[in-house]
């Protein structure tokens, strides 16, 4: 009964002893945690400043990547550019500007070289007054083409041709058709000299004469006011009884043609007129003759360039200002009867694309049997244009041509963006003559 105090205060000695242990246990551990946290804390910190990382307490690192074993290579250096920037073209910026200020039917009116005597609907006319004032107001047509019948003397045609220019609120391109030979309406009134028929020259190869013929009569029609002559005539005489070319080809040996075309038409633009070769693809192998009727030639594209095409070719690289398509038949290039004046595979494939020809573009007379046997006016007009003509040559009845071309444009046949392709070439061109007073 006496030990029972003593068992008792060793029970409660015993107990205190436990819980002192569990307390210094936990200690111990929390201890540890805190030393082993404290490590690892101090790892990352390290590995984050290492790698430019701050860590917050909601920082992740990134993963591991392997270093890279492909070749580091530097962005190249991009130098300034140090080639010369081609200075704007005066001659285009003037152009642009003057075809935005136009109307519609001003721009289709550029398109038209018209005969005075389709401007007036008199036959002969050989006077500019007022008949000729307002018909140029209600057809603002961008040439005239002067022919025998409107030819009667220097002082009458001087003034016929002042008085026109004066009508006209865009100047004009002013045109004949003055070869030499047979095709010369200048000659009978004595303002140009007679010359032989090309093909005396072509037999000759009298290169230093053809210089000086062109110059002269550059000179001459110059002093008239008259600035494009539609001539020289390239084309190769592939067939000796050919009726619509015959002696006005310089002859059939293609080489001397293309010499004597190239030298004729130099001449004629040192001189001061613009030159137009013609009868584009060639016009002298075709069976039948194009004023009266239909022409057909069974060409084919190669023989062409092996011979037709070559004074063509030459004249476009000596800078040929004009080309005349003619109303030829070439069935074996084009696939079928049309006319070449009216076929984009000769117009545009041929004559823009492979040839690289980039001046104006003319049809041939539009009222030559060719075309008005077989196609109205207006048809032929829009088809031309669509074909990828500039300038229409001689149609029948301007006024009606002009509407038939605005007609086209509001249908949708023809775009206006077509239309200021082939403007802004005829109004570059003018410019470039010098016709727009400064």
């Amino acid at each position: 009964m006496n030990n029972q105090p003593n068992q008792n205060k060793k029970r409660k000695s015993l107990k205190v002893g436990k819980w002192a242990f569990r307390i210094l246990l936990a200690i111990v551990i929390l201890a540890v945690g805190l030393v082993v946290l404290a490590v690892l804390r101090q790892g990352n910190l390290a590995a984050s400043v290492r790698s430019g990382i701050t860590l917050t307490p909601s920082t992740t690192l990134p993963p591991v990547t392997e270093p890279s074993t492909e070749p580091t290579t530097e962005a190249p250096t991009t130098e300034p550019s140090t080639e010369p920037t081609e200075p704007p073209d005066p001659v285009l910026e003037k152009a642009e500007l003057l075809l935005a200020e136009m109307s519609l039917e001003e721009k289709l009116g550029q398109m038209l070289l018209v005969t005075p005597d389709s401007l007036t609907g008199i036959y002969g006319s050989g006077q500019a007054a007022e008949g000729t004032r307002t018909a140029l107001e209600s057809c603002p047509a961008g040439g005239i083409l002067y022919e025998s019948q409107n030819i009667q003397s220097v002082n009458q045609l001087t003034a016929m041709i002042a008085n026109s220019q004066d009508y006209s609120t865009i100047p004009l391109l002013i045109a004949v058709a003055e070869e030499g030979g047979n095709v010369a309406p200048l000659t009978s009134i004595g303002v140009t000299s007679y010359y032989s028929t090309m093909s005396v020259y072509g037999e000759e190869e009298n290169v230093q004469r053809i210089s000086e013929i062109g110059l002269e009569m550059a000179e001459d029609l110059r002093s008239l006011g008259i600035n494009v002559n539609l001539a020289p005539v390239a084309d190769v005489l592939t067939d000796p009884y050919d009726t619509e070319i015959g002696s006005r080809s310089f002859g059939p040996d293609a080489a001397m043609t293309a010499q004597l075309t190239v030298t004729m038409l130099q001449s004629l633009q040192e001189g001061g007129v613009t030159a137009c070769m013609k009868y584009f693809p060639g016009l002298a192998s075709g069976d039948g003759d194009s004023r009266y009727g239909q022409a057909i030639s069974q060409r084919s594209l190669e023989e062409l360039r092996q011979t037709e095409l070559l004074p063509y070719v030459a004249g476009i690289e000596a800078g040929a200002e004009m080309i005349i398509v003619s109303h030829m038949s070439l069935p074996n290039v084009v696939g079928d009867d049309t006319p070449c004046s009216l076929s984009p595979v000769i117009v545009t494939d041929l004559l823009r694309s492979e040839l690289g020809y980039d001046g104006l573009i003319l049809t041939d007379a539009l009222d030559k049997d060719a075309i008005s046997n077989y196609y109205e006016d207006a048809e032929a007009a829009v088809l031309a244009v669509q074909a990828g003509c500039d300038l229409l040559l001689q149609p029948a009845d301007p006024t009606e041509t002009l509407e038939a071309l605005v007609a086209a444009v509001e249908s949708g046949s023809l775009t206006e963006e077509r239309i200021n392709e082939s403007v802004l070439r005829i109004l570059y061109l003018k410019i470039e003559m010098g016709l727009f007073s400064e």
